[in-house]
């Protein structure tokens, strides 16, 4: 603000503006937006109330309304009239700050007038549609349809219109208390100035011509051509822009159902193979641009031993027997003795929390996954024993297996890289003895420092396993399911209707 005000005289110039911004702020959008919200929004509920009481929206077929409706004719000619910027209303003190603003704007020449052009044009065409609402809705005969359909509005329908419209009313009538309530809005900073006096008279000056100008025009441009014209005119078919949107809407679901079929979404195993892509494409890519700051800590000789060293071959051969294995049992067994290899591999890291963690874990999972594999019948596990022979999807799931392991190998090797700052852990380390009277640091954090974490995260499992063995157990097979063997259908023993078990089914 005081940079602009020193360049006041100067070969900048300060536009007083409507709406317009420049060096010293803006000024009047405050103005504009209510004047927009009083009339606009009174319009709005107008055309839901007719649209109520006649069951009819189309101009064309509307007319008469005046004498059945005298309070809602009251409401719309005032809104219009406000959209119009007739005196006496907030649309005509927003209309004249904005033609001040905009003239003075113009007044640099060249394409500077082309703001004022198009506000003159849309301000004419708001008053040939004011006038065509008013007297094609309320003024002329009642058509028989309306007749037939009308039903009269209860007057609490009507009262939400008539408060804006008397709002746009009394403070087009009264700007300087309108002025009062805004300057309150104002933004130190934003607006040119806090304090705003707005008036309803200012003189004969070229922006009260130009309003003139505009609601006599626009009037005549609606009352020459007569009502029968307008009652013939059409939107033309390039105009409708609902028939484009209603063709989206009816698109919408199919192409939501093409992009769905094109990520694989509805089937996990080609749907893994993008999330495990797209996370090579970002991750990898930022460690590959990063490669120089975030290079890992490369192992050498002497971190090698011999008992890790085993485990780590036994784990392998677990990965590759839930590869090669056919029945489900068998896949879980080995997936199980990862589990526990790991948590072989934690005792020897010195680690027996997360090893007593990873032993409850792996238990629980073994479980839970039996029991849901308990469910299918045996020609669902046959079937899911066919293999597919090896061609392009085998070799790309492949590659992006083994991309992933790769990089999840050098991200666990650049988390051991010495890092220059303190690391967090050297204070639970030094404070553990102190403030949680414990020797043991992951009990403490896990127990003390973030004892908090630990319950909800506990509680959170407890929740997640009794919900999982209550949906397990909340039905059985049916007699007949039973009786099919190897024929039945999987799943948690539904009935084909998939609607409710039969009498006794329920464990």
């Amino acid at each position: 603000r005081s940079q602009a005000a020193s360049l006041e005289g100067s070969e900048l110039q300060r536009v007083p503006q409507g709406g317009l911004g420049d060096a010293g702020g803006v000024r009047d959008d405050f103005l504009h937006i209510i004047s927009h919200v009083f009339y606009k929004g009174c319009l709005f509920m107008v055309v839901g109330i007719i649209d109520h009481a006649t069951h009819e929206r189309d101009l064309r077929k509307l007319g008469g309304l005046g004498r059945r409706l005298p309070l809602l004719l009251i409401i719309a000619v005032v809104a219009s009239a406000s959209m119009a910027g007739l005196p006496g209303t907030t649309g005509f003190i927003s209309k004249e700050y904005m033609l001040k603003g905009l003239y003075e704007f113009g007044a640099a020449g060249g394409w500077a007038w082309l703001p004022l052009a198009a506000a003159v044009l849309a301000s004419l065409l708001k008053v040939v549609f004011s006038a065509r609402l008013i007297w094609g809705v309320f003024g002329g005969a009642e058509p028989a349809a309306v007749t037939k359909h009308f039903h009269a509005p209860g007057i609490g329908v009507q009262l939400p219109p008539l408060l804006l419209a008397a709002a746009a009313l009394v403070f087009g009538l009264a700007p300087a208390l309108l002025g009062q309530g805004l300057q309150h809005l104002a933004v130190p900073g934003l607006h040119e100035s806090l304090t705003w006096k707005y008036s309803l008279w200012h003189g004969v000056t070229k922006e009260l011509l130009t309003s003139a100008a505009i609601v006599g025009l626009g009037l005549a441009v609606y009352f020459l051509p007569g009502r029968a014209f307008w009652n013939r005119v059409s939107i033309p078919r390039v105009m409708l822009l609902e028939i484009p949107f209603e063709a989206f809407v009816n698109w919408l679901p199919r192409g939501a159902r093409q992009l769905t079929a094109a990520l694989r979404s509805e089937r996990p195993f080609d749907y893994a193979g993008v999330v495990f892509g797209f996370f090579l494409l970002v991750v990898g890519g930022f460690v590959w641009r990063q490669r120089e700051w975030l290079a890992p800590a490369w192992p050498g000789v002497a971190d090698f031993d011999p008992l890790r060293l085993l485990v780590t071959l036994l784990i392998t051969v677990a990965v590759l027997l839930v590869l090669l294995a056919k029945r489900w049992t068998a896949q879980l067994i080995a997936l199980s003795i990862i589990g526990f290899l790991l948590t072989f591999y934690f005792v020897l890291m010195r680690a027996p929390d997360l090893a007593m963690t990873q032993v409850l874990v792996e238990t629980a999972t073994l479980l839970l996954v039996l029991l849901l594999l308990a469910r299918f019948p045996r020609s669902a596990e046959e079937a899911s024993g066919l293999r597919e022979r090896w061609g392009g999807r085998k070799v790309f799931n492949l590659v992006v297996a083994l991309a992933v392991g790769g990089l999840t190998t050098v991200l666990s090797l650049m988390a051991l890289r010495p890092r220059a700052f303190d690391p967090v852990g050297d204070f639970f380390l030094e404070a553990t003895v102190p403030l949680a009277a414990g020797t043991n640091a992951v009990n403490t954090v896990l127990v003390d420092f973030r004892g908090f974490d630990t319950l909800m995260e506990v509680t959170v499992l407890v929740v997640a396993t009794l919900g999982a063995m209550g949906l397990f157990m909340r039905y059985r097979r049916s007699a007949e399911e039973r009786k099919a063997g190897a024929m039945g259908p999987p799943g948690i023993g539904l009935h084909p209707d998939m609607s409710r078990p039969k009498e006794g089914d329920r464990a």
